[in-house]
């Protein structure tokens, strides 16, 4: 075995005696800050504001949608337009949809809501000379999730009643629901 040079042994001994030398032992005197509070919801109040996205009603009006969205309730807008151009001698075919529904927000959820109210929706559709017009009413109930603070999934169940002219089928009264492939989505501005 080696034997340590005098002064490597000092100087291991320098560096060793802070470390050997007694302390006194403080308590903290600042308490830890605490730590940050999870969120509540992604939804912020009063509402998610201003959104566009689309929807569909149960008598199948379908369109992009407009919607503002305030803390007890939110309004929507419909509109949609569809063109077929038929080649031959059948004529071309043309439907303009608009709507609008409002809803009372019953209960809000971390992520969601449910909401009661309803809609109107007109559409009319023309081929060469022949027009038809149907109006829909639907009460209803909507529930949305909000998979981030400003996207947001919905669906609806409720009643339809379709008058006037045959032209989304016949006109009548039916109770449905939207299935997985009727939802609709909104993105909100933030």
């Amino acid at each position: 075995m080696k034997k340590l040079a005098p002064r490597s042994l000092l100087l291991a001994l320098a560096l060793a005696a802070p470390l050997a030398a007694p302390g006194v032992a403080l308590a903290q005197d600042t308490t830890p800050p605490p730590p940050p509070a999870a969120p509540e919801h992604t939804r912020t109040a009063p509402g998610a504001g201003l959104g566009v996205g689309a929807i569909a009603f149960l008598s199948g009006l379908s369109g992009v949608q407009v919607v503002y969205d305030l803390s007890k309730f939110h309004i929507e807008g419909m509109l949609g337009f569809d063109h077929d151009n038929n080649d031959g001698p059948a004529p071309d075919n043309t439907a303009i949809t608009f709507g609008a529904r409002g809803w009372y927000h019953l209960h809000n959820g971390s992520n969601s809501d449910f909401s009661l109210g309803g809609g109107l929706g007109v559409v009319t559709a023309s081929a060469g000379d022949a027009s038809a017009t149907a109006t829909v009413l639907e009460p209803g109930a909507l529930a949305r999730v909000f998979l981030t603070s400003n996207v947001a999934l919905h669906g609806t169940v409720g009643f339809r009643m379709i008058f006037g002219d045959e032209v989304i089928g016949n006109t009548g009264f039916g109770l449905g629901g939207q299935l997985v492939s009727g939802f609709g989505f909104t993105y909100f501005f933030r």
